[in-house]
């Protein structure tokens, strides 16, 4: 997937941007500064709560994929640790509160919007509470891992897969 951000400015000195191939790779540089201006990812994290051989999912209520099951996830913030990021979008979610999350996995995804994000799924065992859905979630619930329903990120679906080989 091929992807480039609309920018025409040097965020530094305002100059012009040009495309160039560096170690291997178009980069956008300045012609006036000189200076590479990378792309790098977007950090998503995502939370994995199984229990009983069930797995927390939150119905999308916003783009993309509304309506859509996934993963409580989001973008983490600035100054944000990943796991407190984990956290936060699990109680934005779903309601619940957890506790001592574990890194599982980090994988990439391509996005229209965003280039490239990498998604860091944490599982997380100690969960407290009941389900509310809020945020970015008009529902939330636990499927049979044997009977989840469609997953529309691929990132999310690898997370699942490997949380579920190192839970279960």
């Amino acid at each position: 997937m091929s992807f480039e951000m609309d920018i025409s400015k040097c965020p530094y000195c305002g100059g012009a941007l040009t495309h160039r191939f560096i170690d291997g790779h178009k980069r956008l540089v300045c012609a006036k500064c000189n200076r590479i201006i990378y792309m790098n990812p977007v950090p998503v994290v995502a939370a994995v709560v199984i229990k009983d051989g069930k797995i927390l999912l939150a119905k999308r209520k916003n783009l993309p994929n509304i309506g859509q099951w996934n993963l409580p996830a989001g973008f983490l913030e600035l100054h944000e640790q990943p796991e407190e990021g984990a956290l936060r979008e699990l109680k934005e979610e779903t309601g619940l509160t957890g506790k001592n999350p574990e890194l599982c996995c980090a994988v990439t995804q391509n996005s229209k919007r965003y280039g490239s994000v990498v998604v860091m799924g944490f599982i997380i065992k100690e969960v407290s509470g009941e389900i509310i859905p809020g945020d970015d979630a008009s529902d939330a619930r636990f499927f049979p891992l044997n009977n989840i329903p469609h997953i529309p990120f691929s990132s999310h679906r690898r997370i699942i897969e490997k949380a579920s080989s190192l839970i279960l």
